[in-house]
């Protein structure tokens, strides 16, 4: 029974830090995009930002951008 109880603490514990650390990347790319805003950068260059400090693929730093683009106002230029 100490083993059951074990397994689930511990799946409990991963669960919670796997959100933590998806909600941590969430964060930062809201900041990169927003930092991006104020330099007055395009959806283009903030996009390449984005995949880069976050290795992340085009399609869902795009998707992460225009997300944020109706909290933030930026523009698009294409």
């Amino acid at each position: 029974m100490c083993n059951a109880l074990e397994e689930l603490v511990n799946e409990g514990f991963q669960k919670g830090r796997q959100e933590g650390v998806q909600e941590g990347i969430q964060k930062g790319i809201q900041e990169i995009v927003r930092t991006c805003k104020r330099l007055n950068l395009d959806e283009k260059s903030t996009v390449n930002n984005v995949m880069q400090e976050f290795h992340v693929s085009e399609e869902e730093a795009t998707a992460s951008a225009n997300v944020r683009n109706a909290r933030t106002g930026f523009i698009r230029t294409t």
